[in-house]
């Protein structure tokens, strides 16, 4: 089946992981001393966290995500997954609308602005 919409930019392996690394690493403050395996092992508390929240069995959200108890089972661990598998995970629970959040637009830089702004002027 073809993938459509939002994650048919995320069907290609190399780009889902350089995905998943700029959207985790939004996640942690600059100059942070927190290591990759520290962040997952989070992210895996955090998905567990939440699917017992909402008195869900890890079949019963692999099955409603349309992955594997295997790659749930993962994921809860820390271990990596693909940004595609994490969305399909944050969308079953009901919080896949909180992923573009990581990353908000960027803000204008104000030297940006003032040239944008700034009208050229004749030179006489």
């Amino acid at each position: 089946m073809p993938t459509t919409g939002f994650l048919a930019a995320f069907t290609d392996k190399p780009c889902q992981r350089i995905i998943f690394q700029i959207l985790w690493v939004s996640l942690i403050p600059p100059f942070s001393t927190v290591k990759e395996t520290e962040c997952l092992e989070e992210l895996g508390k955090r998905i567990t966290h939440a699917r017992t929240d909402a008195n869900m069995t890890q079949q019963a959200l692999a099955d409603k995500a349309a992955v594997s108890l295997a790659t749930l089972s993962k994921a809860e661990r820390g271990y990596p997954m693909t940004t595609a598998t994490l969305f399909r995970i944050l969308t079953a629970l009901g919080r896949g609308d909180k992923l573009p959040d990581l990353l908000p637009e960027p803000a204008i830089n104000p030297i940006a602005l003032k040239k944008a702004l700034k009208t050229r002027q004749r030179v006489r």
